[in-house]
């Protein structure tokens, strides 16, 4: 198996880039509609977005132009990208479903779990779901007195709730 080199090679973060900057460009453009007060977050976090999908473009070129080869992992793309991939459309469905204060806990529970996975080869079943619990609450609590009541920027209940 020959390791290539040049653009071609890197064409998958180029596409990668190119889609998170079109995403967060076109929702950072929707984002103008929202408040001074609760839109300020959200265009924050979407113009980082933008910038990183540019950056992740930018950064694929320049290796390609240098000559670096592409990532051997490659190779192992459906595991690498198909697990999680499946993980973040289940999220964005749950998301439309049940809402984003049940969604999230579950969301970060599965990618806590596939990160063990990957990390350490097993989910060590004593542990990680233990670990994964804990953040997961924490971190949706977190999540919720920050911007329900901080800031007063509600969630999205979900179209079933």
């Amino acid at each position: 198996m020959s390791i290539r080199t040049g653009w071609k090679s890197h064409a998958g973060d180029i596409v990668l880039g190119g889609v998170i900057f079109t995403i967060g460009l076109a929702l950072f453009l929707q984002a103008q509609s929202l408040a001074p007060g609760p839109g300020l977050f959200p265009r924050f976090v979407l113009a980082l977005m933008t910038a990183t999908g540019a950056g992740i473009v930018a950064l694929a070129i320049l290796a390609g132009m240098r000559g670096r080869p592409a990532e051997a992992a490659q190779a192992d793309w459906g595991r690498s990208v198909g697990v999680p991939a499946i993980i973040l459309i289940a999220a964005g469905v749950l998301l439309y479903a049940i809402g984003f204060y049940l969604t999230s806990p579950l969301l970060i529970i599965a990618v806590y779990l596939w990160h063990c996975r990957v990390a350490n080869g097993a989910v060590r079943l004593w542990r990680d779901p233990g670990v994964a619990l804990v953040l997961a609450v924490g971190a949706t609590l977190v999540l919720y007195l920050v911007f329900d009541r901080l800031i007063g920027l509600p969630a999205p209940t979900g179209a079933l709730l």
